[in-house]
């Protein structure tokens, strides 16, 4: 029961890790200045190894709409990301001058919101109504680390590897843990090379802590047989040690501290800076007269 419940507050937190950056970059002109585009690639890579790896070993409903929804927010941060570097920077180039519509500012922030209510919710609700009455028989799958999903019970001998879907699974949650380990180093590494912070949200990684330690917690309270612990290093290796990273990205934000780019929303991209050239007087020396 413990390890079903720490899967579910899992799913809670990631469901929602990305809101807090996408309405930071909505709020104002600059949210996407502190984000490295690789953070957003590798994260999307390693979701989408998700949803691949769901499918080919044929999972639950459950996750495979999770999967998806997983991608779509990831594409709703991208989608951002050009917006904001690529055609804003152009036009405010040619103007001179920028200041963000209202229009695209709702759509943007509304996005994931209409993703979530609208096409999770039903899908939740439609695979999980078959599985209400078999609740002592689901557990957290092993699953890529970050994205803690339900499976039905799997049996655990001596054997690792139990065919090829097996084995599928242990590759697929090697290779996804590599996307978002390295997803946190790309970032790290952007913020020191910018000594700040600015633009990016710390409660993004502050869920991302909690996703993570609920869900490596829920893999370790289950059962701490060797061949079972060997079996999920992949996702231990993907949650407990991205918590590392995740918690060094937090240290950057006291470290760095930062402007508030919520103040910058009203102002435009580019303006003129006024120099002020302070001229020291020059000193003299007078003589006294005897």
């Amino acid at each position: 029961i413990s390890s079903v419940a720490l899967g579910l507050a899992s799913i809670v937190f990631w469901m929602v890790v990305s809101i807090p950056q996408m309405v930071k970059n909505c709020r104002n002109i600059a949210g996407v200045e502190g984000i490295s585009i690789l953070l957003i690639l590798q994260w999307t890579l390693g979701d989408a190894t998700n949803l691949v790896g769901a499918i080919l070993t044929n999972q639950l409903p459950l996750q495979i709409y999770l999967a998806i929804y997983f991608v779509f927010a990831d594409l709703v941060l991208f989608s951002q990301y050009i917006y904001y570097q690529i055609w804003k920077r152009k036009q405010a180039k040619e103007q001179r001058e920028y200041r963000p519509g209202t229009l695209p500012k709702i759509v943007l922030c509304f996005t994931g919101a209409f993703l979530g209510t609208n096409f999770l919710g039903p899908a939740v609700y439609q695979a999980v109504s078959p599985f209400q009455n078999q609740g002592s028989n689901m557990h957290i799958m092993q699953h890529p680390a970050g994205r803690s999903l339900l499976a039905t019970n799997l049996q655990h001998n001596a054997v690792i590897f139990h065919g090829f879907k097996d084995e599928i699974g242990y590759a697929i949650g090697i290779v996804s843990s590599i996307f978002y380990i390295g997803s946190r180093t790309a970032q790290l590494y952007k913020n020191y090379k910018r000594q700040s912070t600015d633009g990016l949200s710390i409660l993004m990684f502050w869920l991302a802590i909690f996703g993570n330690l609920t869900y490596g917690l829920a893999i370790l309270v289950r059962e701490l047989d060797s061949v079972y612990v060997i079996r999920h290093v992949p996702w231990l290796v993907g949650s407990l040690g991205v918590i590392l990273l995740d918690a060094s990205l937090v240290l950057q934000f006291k470290y760095y501290g930062g402007e508030d780019f919520d103040t910058l929303s009203n102002e435009p991209l580019l303006q003129d800076q006024e120099i002020v050239v302070e001229v020291e007087p020059s000193s003299r020396q007078y003589g006294t007269i005897n």
